[in-house]
């Protein structure tokens, strides 16, 4: 796997804003470290608490396809992927304004520097 810079930038400002305010603290010393070396995890891992599992589809739910593009870009690049909705996931998967962050493993917005969405797979 290649590390994209715009993917390196992302995940550093994920883990910058999962550090911010705990600088101080003793406990979260090595939280920077331990979210560089365990993708996708947050302060909740690191406290030995888990993930929080997102709740599937509610009756009533809206599906996927009728998300708006806003919402779902702002729920995806703000969240590791596992603690967003089913629906936001399948949604932001297929949003070409959006680009999967394996190094994060969260979304991020694409960039003019990113390669374009035409030719991605499905």
């Amino acid at each position: 796997m290649t590390k994209d810079l715009n993917d390196i930038a992302d995940q550093e400002a994920h883990i910058a804003r999962l550090v911010a305010g705990r600088a101080g603290d003793p406990d979260f010393a090595k939280l920077p470290d331990y979210l560089r070396a365990n993708p996708g995890h947050t302060v909740r891992d690191y406290k030995g608490m888990g993930p929080v599992v997102p709740v599937e589809a509610e009756p009533g739910e809206k599906p996927w396809r009728k998300l708006s593009a806003a919402e779902v870009r702002n729920a995806a690049v703000a969240a590791s992927a596992r603690d967003l909705p089913r629906n936001v996931r399948q949604a932001a998967a297929r949003d070409p304004g959006l680009i999967w962050n394996p190094l994060a493993r969260k979304y991020r917005l694409r960039l003019p520097s990113d390669p374009s969405a035409e030719g991605r797979g499905p």
